[in-house]
């Protein structure tokens, strides 16, 4: 999707979870029109940390490769069912298809320790280092899982789909359900990483990390900086009624041509502001046009925690 041509460049990332983005459906977010957007708050805003949660609304989904859905409120003394995911085969935790747990939760230093048992395995995650993206909402945090007392180290964990944590040390919360406007676009997602991955039609072949920047330009997390990043990478967001679109424009020389140039238009789906998935339009090179077959998911993480190694 996002890489333009360039799958060959190693894409070396500090956080190399991946996992699923199964949110529900996009809920009936207001439409509004990008022009009437002048008239409201849309100065960028950052990455904070968030306070510790006291609770876990019904709905709430821990996304860290496995996934688990509360069906009720989760707070300390009061257990919860839950719905267990894990299909992987690469992670020491239990597998699991929705399977059902008795899961309770406790406060720990800093942070909250969620803990149920499954097929004869005590699993204990340790959730620290909350973020809000800015909408006044919990969306990521620090999990340390550990299985039968045994630590399987720290990842970079979510919440996802249209139900989260309340921040309780933000001053306001705003509807981030649905697609954003220009402005909306411009105030919550601009600025942080965005982690892709093509579903379709060759599924996890062009994945990776990008920043939409201010400037309108791009920047890419790769290694080994060869002539394809000498050029330049700049973006558009076009509401388009409620079906956006972003169209992602290289410029870099190419042999024999120095005005060598190449568009991707895509249409974004937003399950909210921070994830969803795409859809390619079209692609075109030097004035060459032709249908863009590519689908997948994206979601938006703190840039400050992805490093190059």
């Amino acid at each position: 999707m996002f890489c333009l041509g360039c799958r060959n460049l190693l894409l070396v990332i500090g956080c190399t979870l991946l996992f699923g983005c199964d949110g529900g459906p996009a809920s009936n977010y207001p439409q509004q029109s990008a022009s009437t957007s002048s008239s409201l708050d849309y100065s960028p805003v950052g990455i904070s940390n968030a306070a510790v949660p006291a609770s876990l609304p019904p709905g709430t989904e821990i996304s860290f490769n496995p996934e688990i859905v509360f069906d009720g409120e989760l707070s300390v003394g009061s257990p919860v069912t839950a719905r267990y995911t894990n299909k992987s085969s690469t992670n020491s935790l239990p597998a699991g298809d929705q399977d059902s747990v008795s899961v309770t939760m406790t406060i720990v230093e800093g942070g909250i320790l969620v803990s149920f048992t499954h097929a004869g395995q005590s699993v204990v995650l340790v959730l620290t280092a909350f973020k809000d993206y800015g909408a006044g909402y919990v969306e990521e945090f620090t999990v340390e899982t550990k299985v039968n007392d045994t630590s399987l180290g720290k990842q970079q964990g979510r919440f996802v789909g249209s139900v989260k944590p309340k921040n309780s040390k933000a001053s306001k919360v705003e509807n981030i359900n649905g697609a954003p406007t220009l402005g909306q676009f411009k105030k919550f997602v601009v600025g942080k990483a965005l982690y892709h991955e093509e579903t379709s039609p060759n599924p996890g072949y062009d994945k990776g990390y990008i920043v939409f920047n201010a400037d309108g330009t791009i920047t890419r997390f790769v290694i080994k900086p060869d002539d394809y990043d000498k050029g330049k990478d700049t973006w558009s967001y076009d509401y388009n009624g409620g079906t956006p679109i972003l169209k992602i424009r290289e410029e870099h020389p190419a042999l024999g041509n120095s005005n060598h140039y190449h568009i991707r238009r895509f249409y974004l789906k937003f399950d909210n502001f921070f994830e969803g998935t795409y859809e390619g339009i079209t692609e075109e090179e030097d004035g060459n046009i032709e249908p863009l077959i590519d689908e997948g998911f994206w979601q938006i993480f703190d840039s400050a925690s992805i490093s190059i190694n």
